[in-house]
C-alpha cells in the first residue's frame, strides 16, 4: 500500500489468524489516527470476512457499510464482494443490488477476470430463483481461468449452500466438497469450518478428520503454544509476536480449554516472571465466591438452612433442579463440622 513496512502492523493478517477482535480493531483504529487509513480499511475488512466465514452477517455488513460509504482508494472496490454477500445474507437486498451494479461497472472497464468473476458471484447472490444459477456458474468458469483459489471456493460454497435450499442435495454435496478442498489447499480454515457445517446440514456423514474439530488450535494458538513449551514467558511471547502480554494470555487460556489443561505445565515458564505470590493465611476470610467444597462430615450451621437441606441434599424444584431461590441461601451461610452449636441466624462467612 506504499507505506514503508517498519511503520504499519499488519492488522488483516491479525485478523486472519485469529487474533481477538478487540485487538485487531485497536490496531486498524490506531493506524486510521495515525494516517494509515489503508491499513485500517483492510483490517477492518478482513474483521468482516471472519465474520462472513461464521455466518455473521449482520455484524459483517455492519463492518464494511461504513467502508463502502466512505471509499478509500483502491480498497474499496477489493471489499465489494464481501460486501455484497453481507448486504444480501442480512436483507439489505437494495444496497447489495446498488454494489452489484459498481462492481459490474469495473467488470466492464478492466475486463479482469477476478472482477468478473465475483461480480457474477455478486449477481448470483441478489438474484432470485432459478435465475441465480447461471450466474453461479458463469462466476466459477471465469474464476476457473485465474490463481484466485480462494474466490473460487467461496464460489463453490455459496453456490453450494443456495443448492441446498432449492432441496438439491446431491448437486449442493458437489459443490461444497470442491469448496473444502479448495479452503483446505489455501490453508483458509474459517471457512473450510463453515463447508463443513453445511455438508453436515445435507445429511452427508463426514469422516471423523473431516468434522469440525472444536479442539482444533488456531495457527495463532499453535504458535504461542510451542513458544510456551519452549520455556518462554508471556511477556517473551509477546515481544517475539509483536503482541501485548494479555493476548498472549488470552490464546493461552483458549488452547488450556481445548487441550484439557488446567494450568500450566511443568516445565514451562509462568505466565510473568514475576514471583508467584505467597497463598493468604488460613485464617483468612473465605470470599462468597470461593470455590470452597464442604466435605460429607460438614453442614450448614444454621437452623433455617439446615431445615431445607436435610441430610445435605438441596432440595429441587418440580423440574428436577435446584430450586433457585433455595440455592443463594448458601452464599449467606457458613459450614462448620457436624455437631457443633448453629447460631440462630445466617453469618456471611
Amino acid at each position: 500500500m506504499g507505506y514503508p513496512a517498519e511503520n504499519v502492523v499488519n492488522a488483516a493478517l491479525l485478523a486472519w489468524e485469529g487474533a481477538p477482535r478487540e485487538q485487531v480493531a485497536a490496531v486498524a483504529d490506531g493506524a486510521r489516527r495515525g494516517g494509515f487509513g489503508g491499513v485500517h480499511d483492510t483490517a477492518v475488512g478482513a474483521l468482516a470476512v471472519r465474520d462472513l466465514a461464521d455466518g455473521h452477517y449482520r455484524d459483517a455488513y455492519h463492518r464494511l457499510q461504513p467502508l463502502i460509504a466512505d471509499p478509500f482508494l483502491q480498497v474499496t472496490p477489493l471489499q465489494y464482494p464481501d460486501y455484497v454477500e453481507a448486504a444480501a445474507r442480512a436483507g439489505r437486498d437494495d444496497e447489495a443490488r446498488d454494489t452489484v451494479t459498481r462492481l459490474t461497472r469495473l467488470a466492464d472497464a478492466n475486463d479482469s477476470p477476478w472482477c468478473r468473476g465475483v461480480a457474477e458471484r455478486c449477481l448470483a447472490l441478489v438474484t432470485g430463483g432459478p435465475d441465480a444459477e447461471p450466474h453461479f456458474r458463469a462466476a466459477l468458469t471465469t474464476l476457473g481461468g485465474t490463481a484466485a483459489g480462494m474466490e473460487r471456493g467461496r464460489t463453490h460454497l455459496v453456490y453450494g449452500e443456495w443448492l441446498r435450499r432449492t432441496k438439491r442435495r446431491r448437486d449442493a454435496k458437489e459443490q461444497l466438497y470442491a469448496a473444502l478442498d479448495a479452503f483446505d489447499r489455501s490453508g483458509a480454515a474459517i471457512f473450510a469450518q463453515r463447508a463443513r457445517a453445511e455438508l453436515l446440514a445435507t445429511g452427508e456423514h463426514l469422516a471423523a478428520d473431516e468434522r469440525p474439530d472444536p479442539h482444533a488450535l488456531t495457527p495463532r494458538e499453535e504458535t504461542i503454544a510451542r513458544l510456551a513449551a519452549t520455556g518462554q514467558t508471556n511477556a517473551e511471547i509477546a515481544a517475539t509476536l509483536f503482541v501485548s502480554p494479555n493476548t498472549v494470555d488470552y490464546h493461552l487460556r483458549k488452547v488450556y480449554q481445548k487441550l484439557g489443561v488446567t494450568s500450566r505445565p511443568a516445565g514451562t515458564a509462568p505466565p510473568t516472571s514475576a514471583s508467584p505470590r505467597s497463598p493468604p493465611p488460613t485464617s483468612a476470610r473465605t470470599s462468597p465466591r470461593s470455590t470452597f467444597r464442604p466435605s460429607s462430615s460438614m453442614a450448614m450451621t444454621t437452623r433455617s438452612c439446615r431445615s431445607r437441606w436435610a441430610g445435605g441434599v438441596p432440595p429441587r424444584s418440580s423440574r428436577g433442579r435446584p430450586a433457585r431461590h433455595r440455592r443463594r441461601r448458601t452464599r449467606c451461610c457458613t459450614w462448620a463440622p457436624s455437631g457443633s452449636p448453629s447460631p440462630d441466624r445466617c453469618t456471611t462467612p
